[in-house]
This record gives structure tokens, C-alpha cells and sequence, in this order.
């Protein structure tokens, strides 16, 4: 099983439990592609504002 967490890296009780099937849909389905999109362009252009969007992106966490 796999730790999902919504809201960021600093959030420390995961939403749900996610399969590697689960993920593998998330990834190939990202909700969060414009925001993804948006903080590669940040980056790119050498704009620091991309460092606080980062940190509110959904994370996972493996339970080995």
C-alpha cells in the first residue's frame, strides 16, 4: 500500500490508501497538470515562486 497525501508535503496523516494501480492512473491522469505545467515555467524562467506551489502539490509515500 501507498500513502497518499492531498495537500502538500507538510500535511502528515495521508488521505487514503492507494494500490500501484491507483497510482499509475493518477500519474497517467494528473488532475494536477496545469498546476504541474504553470511551476515548470516558474522554474524555467527563474522565478522562485515555484518553490511554495511545489510544496502544496499531492505526494505518496511507500509503506515497505
Amino acid at each position: 500500500m501507498i500513502s497518499y497525501f492531498e495537500n502538500g508535503v507538510k500535511q502528515t496523516i495521508p488521505n487514503k490508501k492507494i494500490d500501484i494501480y491507483e497510482l499509475v492512473e493518477i500519474i497517467k491522469h494528473n488532475p494536477k497538470i496545469k498546476l504541474i505545467n504553470e511551476i515548470r515555467k516558474l522554474k524555467s524562467e527563474g522565478n522562485d515562486n515555484y518553490k511554495s506551489m511545489k510544496k502544496s502539490l499531492p505526494n505518496i509515500t511507500p509503506n515497505c
